[in-house]
């Protein structure tokens, strides 16, 4: 696997002006950032329920 690849705050210039900016991160703040959104995501989900079967 290649290791040659840049973390952090870069622009690309291919996608225009608006969604130019790409936040690249390592593995394992990947993982980190995926399980805190699937938390949010069946946080909110129950929440949602709780109310509309009300």
């Amino acid at each position: 696997m290649l290791n040659n690849v840049y973390v952090g705050i870069w622009r690309d210039y291919d996608s225009g002006s608006v969604l130019a900016t790409r936040w690249t991160v390592t593995d394992r703040i990947g993982t980190l950032l995926l399980t805190l959104l699937a938390i949010l995501v069946a946080v909110t989900a129950n929440c949602s329920w709780k109310i509309l079967r009300f």
